[in-house]
């Protein structure tokens, strides 16, 4: 992690297995937002294609980054938006971050995440 937080640039293209092993986890802040107050992440495929995934960060406060990379697994999961932590129940309520909703209460979250190919990945872009 020491070596990722001097070199982050070595994220920017998944091609070093090694570094991935163990797995490496890591939380956005302050994720930026478009006009609309849409956030928007990206994996580049070297075709031209990409992964996406839009997310209100109003909706999801939080947003993890897990990358692993070991004989029996693999995991490129670029953004994961969350209302909370990876760090489980008692110490997401402990941070304050476990929200709860009165009887008959609701909420809404909307994400978009998919596969774009070429066209639509530079049409995105613009």
């Amino acid at each position: 992690m020491a070596q990722l937080a001097e070199q982050p640039a070595q994220l920017g293209c998944l091609e070093q297995p090694a570094l991935y092993d163990p797995e490496i986890v890591f939380f956005f802040d302050g994720v930026g937002t478009d006009a609309a107050g849409q956030a928007h992440f990206l994996l580049d495929h070297p075709d031209g294609a990409a992964f996406y995934t839009r997310y209100r960060p109003e909706q999801f406060e939080h947003a993890v980054r897990w990358i692993l990379y070991t004989p029996d697994q693999q995991v490129a999961a670029f953004v994961l938006p969350s209302t909370c932590e990876p760090e489980g129940y008692n110490a997401e309520k402990a941070k304050g971050h476990v929200r709860e909703l009165a009887a008959g209460a609701s909420a809404s979250f909307s994400v978009t995440t998919g596969y774009l190919n070429a066209q639509e990945r530079q049409k995105l872009l613009g």
